[in-house]
This record gives C-alpha cells, sequence and structure tokens, in this order.
C-alpha cells in the first residue's frame, strides 16, 4: 500500500500505489472516485492541470464504470501525453 493523499480526480483521501518501475501505472483506492488505474505520466503533468469541468466529468464516468463492475484505466486515447482522455475497462498494452 502506499501513502494516503488527496485523490488527483475529487480531492477525498485515497490511498496512492506506484506499480513503478516495473509498470508505468498508479492504482487509486479509497476515494469517493471509487478507485481507479491511472498512467503514471498522466498522474505526474496531464491530471493536476484539469479543470474543474473535466474533473467531474472524470470522477462521473469512473463511478459509472465502478458501478457496472469495471475496473476503470485512465489512459489517453492516442497514448500520448496530449491525447483525448478516455477510460478503458481493461489496461492498455504500454512499454515501461
Amino acid at each position: 500500500m502506499g501513502p494516503e493523499v488527496a485523490c488527483p480526480l475529487c480531492g477525498a483521501p485515497a490511498t496512492v500505489t506506484d506499480w513503478g518501475p516495473r509498470l508505468d501505472w498508479i492504482v487509486i483506492e479509497g476515494c469517493s472516485c471509487g478507485g481507479f488505474f491511472v498512467w503514471a505520466r498522466l498522474l505526474e503533468w496531464r491530471l493536476p492541470r484539469l479543470g474543474r469541468t473535466e474533473r467531474s466529468d472524470l470522477v462521473a464516468s469512473i463511478q459509472g464504470f465502478r458501478a457496472m463492475g469495471q475496473e476503470p484505466w485512465v489512459t489517453t486515447a492516442d497514448g500520448g501525453i496530449f491525447g483525448r482522455l478516455v477510460i478503458l475497462t481493461e489496461r492498455p498494452d504500454r512499454p515501461t
């Protein structure tokens, strides 16, 4: 388990677990989002720059996937740091 910090999307207390350096994913658990996986580069660079509306939309989507019993993986559509943010239900393959 990692340290408890504020969730980068909803701001509620969350446990953060970094799977690096083997995998480029971070797990956010215990927050009001319901928990999700996020590509590490997004957590470091992109998520801190999101506006309130974008955050709210992502939180709602994550909660919707969780309500359907799915594991949400926050990444980008094109695999690059600037691509459109998307939520997948399976971990995308990414080189580490």
